[in-house]
């Protein structure tokens, strides 16, 4: 979802739930306020924790590398992860809509 919620209402391979897509719409606001990418933060958001040594993203295309690559360079004021963090939610299977659930608490 690192792409923000449009567009995931009728995924071939993925059904959201609306409570998802709206917190996911939430973290996506507060990342344009402060001029940094869903993705950025997405990337950034594991290795932020001292017990987090290495973040590996996933790539479909060679574009993907590349924007992997500048998601981690880019620089998040701390103000940014001050309004964010409240916002990570732990979701259960059935709301994501997904076998993959990765929650931080």
């Amino acid at each position: 979802l690192v792409t923000g919620p449009k567009g995931w209402t009728n995924h071939p391979r993925r059904s959201f739930s609306p409570e998802v897509l709206a917190q996911v719409g939430k973290m996506e606001d507060v990342c344009a306020r402060h001029h940094v990418s869903l993705g950025a933060a997405a990337l950034q958001f594991l290795t932020r924790f001292t017990a987090v040594t290495a973040s590996i993203p996933g790539a479909n295309v060679p574009s993907d590398i590349e924007s992997n690559a500048r998601a981690a360079r880019e620089i998040i004021p701390d103000a940014l992860w001050e309004e964010l963090t409240p916002l990570v939610q732990t979701w259960s299977r059935e709301a994501m809509g997904t076998e993959w659930v990765l929650t931080f608490n």
